[in-house]
């Protein structure tokens, strides 16, 4: 391990910087977490139609059209793109709330697209990808000669939360401008593996388990007044769950933005 990334520590400054911060945290992720559940409500009522027509007594498979498929694939794909567009603006403000002195970004410039937000969205879709790729690949090549499809699943997710946790140096980086090549940030996180994978894995979990507490009784209201799957039902349920998500997502960046600092540090 690498004596310079004490995760217990860094998590804790992490969650801790989020919750003294908690003001910029509200005025920087709001536009992105409204924007995000406009989107979602939109989406569900245009494909909701289709989608929840499918059959839900086990035989979707069977009944699916390649109409109900195309509907899942788009909106699956469509959500996850816009999410990573507003997580890259969210992200790179908040890295630079941490890393660049004196620097206050303010709702406005936090939501406005410039070259650098670009840069920084091209690499997260790019580290997603790549930790997609070397996950599914291993996984498979093990389900199919050992046949044992839980241990694929373990090897898949450990294979690409270490691509991931080891990319993701990349990102404070380009929020600041400075080197950001996968091939450095690999570099970079030499003999650290282990934390960096908590940096991703811990905030995700407590704010999933958080997430899963808060709307899991309000989606039983909803689905009690039959609005559940409704636009407004949709746009309520997202609006909370973004709300949680992002605050995920801050304790993830101001983690990595203090990882990055002492990484950059240690002599080469």
């Amino acid at each position: 391990m690498n004596p310079k990334l004490v995760l217990a520590e860094i998590l804790a400054e992490a969650f801790r910087d989020v919750w003294d911060g908690r003001r910029d945290l509200f005025a920087l992720a709001a536009l992105p977490v409204l924007a995000l559940s406009i989107f979602a409500a939109v989406m569900n009522l245009v494909l909701g139609p289709i989608i929840f027509a499918m059959p839900t007594d086990g035989t979707a498979n069977e009944m699916m059209t390649p109409v109900m498929a195309s509907a899942v694939i788009f909106h699956v794909v469509a959500f996850a793109f816009a999410q990573m567009v507003l997580v890259a603006l969210f992200a790179v403000a908040w890295h630079r709330r941490y890393l660049v002195s004196g620097e206050s970004p303010t709702v406005l410039h936090a939501v406005q697209w410039e070259p650098r937000k670009l840069r920084y969205l091209a690499r997260l879709i790019g580290i997603m990808m790549i930790g997609l790729v070397f996950s599914v690949v291993p996984g498979a090549v093990i389900a199919g000669v050992a046949g044992n499809q839980v241990l694929a699943v373990a090897v898949s997710f450990a294979v690409g939360l270490t691509m991931i946790g080891r990319l993701f140096l990349a990102l404070p980086a380009t929020a600041v401008d400075q080197d950001a090549g996968f091939g450095h940030a690999w570099a970079m996180g030499k003999g650290a593996t282990f934390q960096l994978m908590g940096m991703t894995v811990i905030p995700t979990a407590v704010t999933n388990l958080a997430g899963l507490l808060i709307t899991s009784p309000l989606a039983g209201i909803l689905t009690g007044f039959g609005a559940a799957e409704t636009v407004t039902g949709t746009f309520l349920l997202n609006l909370v769950a973004g709300a949680v998500s992002f605050a995920g997502y801050a304790v993830m960046t101001t983690a990595y933005s203090i990882a990055w600092i002492k990484l950059s540090r240690q002599p080469d």
